[in-house]
């Protein structure tokens, strides 16, 4: 059993979710090889997962925990604890399947035929701050969010009038955060996800609507879904 008190010399706290007791043991095992991982704990179930991830910053979540609690579990999870990031482990390489847990919330995913190598390189890279999908699954999201900027232009109504100069000069980040809204995610929940401060994440929101020339953030969604279609229609 895994110390379950964290120390200073780790970085990385792990929370590992797995329903067989006996698999959570074996990847804690892999993981206390390395340095800056320290496995606090492994729950085999959904409330066992919510009560032990205070200790974590890093939740691996089993996609095959039953009755979908690992669906479940990263919403909850990332709600309870802000500062827990959540990778889920042991899924196919299905678009879909994964799309559903990166609009759940989680930071990344190991896939069931991903190599040791892989998973421990996944759990560093989503502690440093980066959401881990691959091409594929990162154009599935952008299809997903051109998906609900139609709903949003429906919900309100027709979309602002398109600018003569071509597609807004908004950075990097100010997409990302813009993409993070037409998920659904409030300011709060982005400043987590980017791991910013809220004060920081209010000024990108204000600065997109101001460069959008809008006055809302579904209207912002909607406005550079219909811009980003208008330009692609041109090429």
């Amino acid at each position: 059993m895994a110390d379950k008190t964290p120390r200073a010399d780790h970085a990385i706290q792990v929370l590992v979710v797995d329903e067989v007791r006996l698999m959570g043991n074996v990847t804690a095992s892999v993981l206390k090889n390395e340095s800056e991982v320290q496995v606090v704990g492994c729950a085999t179930t959904f409330d066992e997962a919510i009560t032990m991830a205070a200790q974590s910053n890093i939740a691996l979540v089993s996609s095959s925990l039953p009755n979908n609690d690992a669906l479940a579990l990263a919403p909850a999870l990332i709600k309870a604890y802000p500062g827990v990031k959540v990778i889920v482990t042991g899924l196919t390489d299905s678009e879909t399947a994964i799309l559903q847990y990166v609009e759940a919330g989680v930071s990344g995913y190991v896939l069931r035929d991903d190599s040791v190598h892989k998973m421990i390189a996944t759990i560093h890279a989503v502690y440093a701050g980066e959401a881990v999908i691959s091409p594929s699954v990162a154009a599935a999201l952008m299809a997903r969010l051109a998906e609900l900027a139609e709903m949003a232009k429906t919900a309100s109504g027709e979309p602002p009038m398109l600018p003569t100069d071509g597609v807004p000069d908004l950075t990097p980040r100010e997409r990302e955060v813009l993409s993070l809204i037409a998920l659904g995610l409030s300011n709060s929940e982005i400043a987590v996800r980017l791991t910013l401060e809220l004060g920081t994440v209010k000024n990108h929101v204000h600065h997109i609507l101001e460069k959008l020339n809008v006055s809302s953030r579904q209207d912002a969604v909607a406005y550079l879904a219909a811009l980003e279609d208008s330009v692609s229609a041109t090429l």
